[in-house]
């Protein structure tokens, strides 16, 4: 019986015991995206991107993504004298269910990029995102690159990628269990 249960958390089972989907569809729509080091996308302060952030706005982007992912971050509590980011980047770093999940958000809207000359990453869009990711120990952050692109024409063909991605996980799907 533990054998049995190791090998469904090993292959990634969820309650509904659909992992085998869930895991590849993950790596399909991986294959959409750049996977960047984290580490590559720091500045020499340990900062990614120019744009800078506050508490809130990393509270509210790692809530809102945890409700779109259907996932739940505890509500602040006072009396454990921390600061509310600090629950929420402790929290987030503790579960790895939670970080994966992030992780598949960011890859659906991801972080967009551009190669600077000397090697280096600008984000042009979703540093917060971005931010998130490393606050909480994520070691890659799923981008796509702009390559001579506008940022809208580059989200937009991105999306066009997930779409059908999805659409043709969903028809396979089908067509398996029939």
């Amino acid at each position: 019986e533990q054998k049995r249960e190791n090998k469904q958390v090993e292959e990634g089972l969820n309650e509904q015991g659909v992992g085998e989907e869930v895991d590849s569809k993950n790596k399909a729509l991986e294959e959409l995206v750049n996977l960047i080091p984290t580490t590559d996308l720091r500045r020499p302060n340990g900062s990614i991107g120019t744009q800078g952030f506050t508490e809130e706005n990393i509270i509210s982007v790692a809530r809102f993504i945890a409700s779109e992912m259907g996932f739940d971050i505890p509500a602040f509590d006072k009396n454990l004298g921390t600061s509310e980011i600090k629950q929420v980047i402790e929290y987030l770093r503790e579960n790895k269910e939670a970080q994966q999940k992030i992780k598949e958000y960011v890859i659906k809207d991801p972080v967009v990029t551009s190669l600077l000359p000397d090697g280096t990453y600008a984000v042009e869009d979703g540093n917060h995102r971005a931010n998130l990711l490393n606050l909480i120990g994520v070691d890659v952050i799923p981008t796509i690159e702009l390559k001579g692109r506008d940022k809208q024409t580059a989200i937009n063909e991105h999306n066009s990628k997930v779409e059908a991605e999805e659409q043709s996980l969903t028809e396979t799907t089908k067509a398996e269990t029939h």
